[in-house]
């Protein structure tokens, strides 16, 4: 008679130890801790919500007073700065809760409980999940004892990392398996997944280091913006310019009184879009500041083909336009100039390929002397005294505006004009002045 009690160890029973469901709840409890990580991390560098997940959660305490998940993660304790100076930039620690639960969602994906001859490695795990537990208490201890608020959603991934300790500890073969498995996890498999659950890890905080480096530099360039365009400094930048020498050469095209207080130099070209905003501007301007200012127009084009100041066309017909131009102003004077302009920045999309002589036909001048003009040596020394003029005063783009001798950067502001020329003249302070041809 058979003995069953002899029975091979190999055929017993497999004992009801946690194997793959450890394994697969792990996981599945460390994606939910860093997906929530992910949406307070959000929250923490300033979104209005984190995430469906958290505003959820957070809502759900929403009526209590004490609870606000906002304003704990955004607390001086919601986030660590990168060094001891007071304004330094901070990394929020969701950011390393989220890259805490890659560590653990890797290390149960790839290595998983361990086998009895190899449950020295499982310590590994455990002293990260340990180290993460006594994070999470002292992350509660704080909520109640210093902020005394409540982030329901940090309690979430709190909970989470609680279950994740308790499988940790199911995980762990506290005796032998009666049936022989293979010696599970390798050495090799370990360190390999402990370098790159590091990586994960570290990663997670670079990302977020960025990010929080990209919205200061984004903070300040905002703020330093909000300074260059305030009417105060506008003026008070203006004001400490040098003078450049620009002669007032009545034989410019010119709008305006011819003894107004104040002159507008404008250096243009006729195919640049801001050099069209500069003219309607600069309309506005005279109709605001009637007789008291008085513009020249002078040319700039940004084409190789006729200035020989720009290093590349970047618009094939803006000398073609400038010298159209000049040759209304020849032919018609400031009147004709003014038409032939206008119609230039009115069908300025249409310049490559028009007819001018049409176009001046339209503006109401002669057609022959127009085309007489375009061809004299009038026009082109004309247009070489304006770009030696730009070349010694730094132009070297356009629109350039100057106003009494002073580059004025700023000009596209209605408020920037009327602080200007109502307010006293800064024509007369002291300044260097450049030179003129």
């Amino acid at each position: 008679m058979r003995d069953e009690s002899l029975t091979p160890v190999e055929s017993r029973p497999l004992p009801r130890v946690p194997r793959t469901w450890v394994r697969v709840a792990a996981v599945a409890l460390s994606a939910l801790g860093w997906w929530t990580s992910i949406e307070l991390t959000r929250l923490s560098l300033g979104a209005e919500t984190g995430g469906a997940l958290t505003d959820a959660v957070c809502a759900a305490g929403s009526s209590d007073a004490s609870v606000d998940c906002r304003s704990v993660v955004r607390s001086k304790y919601g986030s660590i700065p990168i060094s001891p100076a007071p304004e330094a930039m901070r990394i929020p620690l969701a950011a390393f809760g989220a890259g805490y639960f890659a560590f653990v969602a890797l290390w149960y994906l790839l290595i998983g409980p361990p086998t009895f001859s190899r449950r020295p490695w499982h310590l590994v795990i455990v002293a990260v999940v340990g180290w993460g537990l006594l994070n999470s208490l002292e992350y509660m201890r704080i909520m109640y004892a210093e902020l005394h608020q409540w982030c329901t959603g940090c309690l979430l991934a709190h909970a989470v990392n609680a279950l994740i300790a308790l499988l940790t500890a199911a995980a762990f073969p506290w005796r032998s398996e009666r049936v022989v498995h293979e010696p599970h996890p390798r050495g090799r498999l370990v360190m390999a997944t402990f370098a790159a659950g590091v990586f994960l890890f570290l990663l997670h905080v670079v990302i977020a280091f960025v990010f929080v480096q990209n919205s200061a530099m984004g903070q300040v360039a905002e703020r330093l913006r909000s300074i260059i365009q305030d009417d105060e400094y506008v003026r008070w930048d203006y004001a400490r310019r040098p003078i450049c020498n620009l002669s007032d050469d009545l034989r410019r095209p010119t709008q305006g009184s011819a003894d107004a207080r104040h002159v507008v130099v404008a250096f243009v070209d006729f195919q640049c879009p801001r050099c069209r905003k500069l003219a309607q501007t600069l309309e506005d301007v005279l109709v605001r500041h009637a007789g008291s200012v008085r513009v020249v127009w002078r040319h700039f084009p940004l084409d190789a083909r006729c200035n020989p100041h720009v290093p590349a066309t970047r618009h094939p017909s803006a000398c073609s336009a400038a010298q159209a131009a000049e040759a209304a102003y020849a032919v018609a004077g400031d009147d004709g100039f003014a038409a032939f302009k206008r119609l230039l920045y009115e069908r300025q999309t249409a310049l490559d390929g028009a007819d001018f002589e049409a176009w001046a036909v339209e503006a109401g001048l002669d057609a022959s002397a127009w085309r007489r003009a375009l061809e004299s040596e009038q026009v082109s020394s004309a247009m070489a005294r304006d770009l030696e003029l730009a070349k010694s005063c730094g132009v070297d783009g356009a629109p350039v505006v100057f106003l009494d001798g002073r580059r004025l950067p700023v000009w596209s502001r209605i408020s920037v004009w009327d602080a200007l020329l109502r307010g006293e003249s800064p024509a007369s302070q002291p300044s260097t002045p450049e030179a003129s041809p």
